[in-house]
């Protein structure tokens, strides 16, 4: 397992309080469901080191795509970066992705998505990361939150919807996800 199994795509993003954010956009491309831990330096325009961060994906089955997000508190004026990823090929979850059916509909002042679960286990944590970009295709706002029940999950047969907010105006939107099943939580 390595990284050349798996395309990643990164978008850079400064928030209206000065911190910057790394959005990792990775499709699963092997064969195995992994866990995926990432680490991440930040380099300005000079080359450098102005941040550190991690994330981590708990759980993306073969064909999936799902996001990571790293957020340098206070970290101004990003250029670029470097990761790494790590590779749990054994993760403790299962993704609770495959039996959601996900319907988006983008508007002029947010996303509004709406998702069924129409399998016959509950996905859990069930989290959406909206993405907004300007017409060069840079990212100009984002905005994350759940879609499940009181019991922090999507049910089978459930169907929930989950508003995310631009705050601004963009020229288009895309709303990634994230879920699991099994484990404890």
């Amino acid at each position: 397992m390595s990284e050349s199994d798996f395309a990643v795509e990164e978008y850079l993003y400064e928030d209206s309080i000065g911190s910057g954010h790394s959005f990792l956009i990775i499709t699963n491309n092997s064969s195995k469901t992994v866990g995926i831990d990432i680490n991440m330096t930040a380099y300005n325009a000079d080359n450098s080191v102005i941040g550190a961060g991690s994330s981590s994906i708990d759980v993306i089955a073969p064909g999936e795509v799902s996001i990571a997000s790293v957020y340098f508190d206070f970290v101004k004026g990003i250029d670029h970066t470097e990761y790494s990823l790590s590779f749990d090929t054994s993760p403790y979850y299962k993704s609770g992705l495959e039996d959601l059916e996900i319907v988006q509909h983008v508007n002029d002042k947010n996303v509004v998505v709406t998702v069924t679960n129409n399998g016959k286990e509950a996905s859990k944590f069930v989290q959406g990361y909206a993405l907004f970009f300007d017409a060069e295709g840079n990212v100009i706002g984002s905005d994350t939150g759940y879609i499940v029940d009181g019991d922090s999950e999507l049910k089978p047969g459930a169907t929930l919807s989950k508003q995310f907010d631009a705050y601004k105006a963009f020229d288009s939107a895309k709303v990634y996800f994230a879920a699991r099943r099994g484990g404890i939580f």
